[in-house]
């Protein structure tokens, strides 16, 4: 599901998001300014960009950026482990695509750290915990959850 903010949403049955080269889907609102449409199935991965109507066809003149995964690609995250003084960088590299001049981060739990894209590779420094154990890890570019990594250090191949 993506959620949409803006403004003056009517709702209409006729309420679609468009996901430029992937195609269109209905929308549902939530309110004036928050709207809820399921992404189409993509035939590739790519960068689409996601324009909102309320009847179907006039698309708002901003539109936002939407990227799709392919849903085969195999990631490793290493370490698998770390201080609880926080400060191990983690790398999580696949043979996903990522471009260079987006914005990634990493959710370690609920604390969220900027990352580094470097081609193939997001690098995220862990944050100081009060306790050992495992966290959840989820990596996100451009605002959107693309993939939550194992928690220990083999290949998966599953997105979130």
């Amino acid at each position: 599901q993506v959620t949409v903010t803006g403004t003056l949403f009517h709702d209409s049955n006729d309420l679609t998001c468009r996901f430029s080269w992937a195609g269109t889907t209905r929308a549902r609102r939530n309110t004036e300014q928050e709207i809820v449409c399921v992404s189409p199935l993509a035939t590739r991965s790519g960068l689409a960009f996601v324009g909102i109507s309320n009847n179907g066809q006039d698309y708002s003149e901003t539109e936002v950026p939407f990227y799709f995964f392919d849903e085969t690609v195999s990631y490793v995250v290493q370490p698998s482990f770390g201080a609880v003084s926080g400060g191990t960088p983690v790398t999580i590299s696949g043979n996903a695509e990522f471009v260079p001049s987006q914005e990634s981060r990493c959710i370690f739990e609920s604390t969220t750290v900027k990352g580094t894209v470097v081609g193939q590779t997001v690098v995220c420094v862990t944050p100081g915990r009060e306790t050992t154990g495992s966290v959840s890890l989820t990596v996100a570019l451009d605002g959107q959850k693309f993939y939550c990594p194992p928690t220990d250090p083999q290949t998966s191949t599953a997105p979130c």
